[in-house]
């Protein structure tokens, strides 16, 4: 990240840290549809704490809690490395697909006869 990851007191949008969070949604608006195509409830949940820091939505009733949290928005700050990566690994890697469950095998000599 091209900052240091506290805040040091401050609240998130008096500092780069702010700043940063700010742009990047500004690039999410951009195209807010194709973010929020796919799966909207997983797009707003990893975007949450990037909306938060930015300070773009302390008008929201819902976010004026968080902001005034500034323990959690240190605890966000800390976690901004990963939560850019789960944001990548969300949009570029294809989910797994499921494995069937393996069938239970049959004890030697025990096979059972096929009509």
């Amino acid at each position: 990240m091209p900052f240091e990851l506290t805040l040091g007191g401050l609240s998130a949008e008096e500092t780069p840290i702010g700043d940063w969070c700010a742009g990047f949604m500004e690039g999410v608006f951009c195209d807010e549809a194709t973010w929020f195509a796919e799966d909207e409830e997983a797009a707003a949940t990893l975007l949450l704490p990037f909306m938060l820091l930015s300070g773009l939505f302390e008008d929201e009733p819902d976010m004026a809690e968080l902001a005034g949290d500034i323990e959690r928005q240190e605890a966000l700050v800390a976690q901004l490395p990963e939560l850019v990566l789960d944001l990548y690994l969300h949009y570029r890697v294809p989910p797994e697909p499921i494995k069937p469950s393996p069938r239970g095998k049959q004890p030697r000599g025990k096979r059972q006869r096929r009509s």
